[in-house]
C-alpha cells in the first residue's frame, strides 16, 4: 500500500513540475517576443546604452529561463551548477558592480567551474 502511494505522490510531483515547465516555456516565448519588438524600438531611444543594457538584461533573463528549463526537466546536478554560471555572469554584465563585486563574481564562477570538473568530472558546456 505504502509503495502505491509513494508512485502516486511521484506520478503528482511529475506532472506538477511539467505544468510548472510549460507556464514559464509560455512566458518565455512571450518575452521573446517582446524582446522582438524592442530590438526595432533601439535606434530610436534616447540612451542608446542605457537601452542595449536593458535589453541585454532580459535577454540574458531569458538564456537563464531556458537553462531552468532544462534543469526542470534534465534532474542532472550539472545543470544546477550551469543555471548558477549564467545568473552570476549576468549580474555582471548587466549590474556594473563595483571592482569587489566583480571579483566575488569572478571567484564564483571559477568555484562553480571547479566544482563541475572536478566533483562531477563535466567539464564541457552544452
Amino acid at each position: 500500500m505504502l509503495e502505491k502511494l509513494r508512485k502516486i505522490n511521484a506520478h503528482f510531483v511529475n506532472w506538477i513540475e511539467f505544468s510548472i515547465s510549460i507556464i514559464i516555456m509560455i512566458s518565455i516565448l512571450i518575452e521573446g517576443w517582446y524582446l522582438i519588438g524592442e530590438i526595432l524600438k533601439m535606434p530610436f531611444s534616447q540612451n542608446v546604452n542605457v537601452y542595449f543594457t536593458t535589453f541585454l538584461g532580459n535577454a540574458l533573463n531569458l538564456v537563464i529561463g531556458l537553462e531552468f528549463l532544462k534543469m526542470l526537466n534534465g534532474h542532472d546536478p550539472s545543470l544546477v551548477i550551469d543555471v548558477l554560471i549564467y545568473t552570476i555572469a549576468r549580474s555582471l554584465v548587466v549590474q556594473h558592480p563595483n571592482h569587489f563585486g566583480i571579483l566575488v563574481g569572478v571567484l564564483s564562477i571559477a568555484v562553480l567551474f571547479g566544482v563541475r570538473k572536478f566533483l562531477m568530472g563535466n567539464w564541457e558546456l552544452e
